[in-house]
């Protein structure tokens, strides 16, 4: 049953994250202090990479894998609403 509710959780954030992605790659924004997060995130989502796709990992690992990177991606997002809000 956790699994499917996990599942579940993947299915609605994926769309939800890209779809966040795709808003902020269309919105035009100056380069700010929140560029050296999005190489930090970049970084991040590299080294988790290998363990979410390659062989022989277990599932624990892979979802400690995605959530490092849900976390890395809060990160970036806090930091550039801060520096909008800044700026408003």
């Amino acid at each position: 049953m956790a699994i499917f509710i996990v599942g579940i959780a993947l299915m609605v954030a994926g769309p939800v994250i890209s779809w966040y992605g795709w808003r902020m790659h269309a919105a035009r924004t100056r380069a700010g202090p929140a560029d050296p997060f999005y190489k930090w995130f970049l970084e991040a989502v590299k080294k988790a990479y290998p363990v979410l796709t390659g062989p022989g990992h277990t599932g624990g690992e892979r979802i400690a894998a995605f959530g490092s990177v849900i976390f890395a991606l809060g990160v970036v997002v806090t930091v550039v609403g801060l520096v909008a809000w800044a700026g408003a």
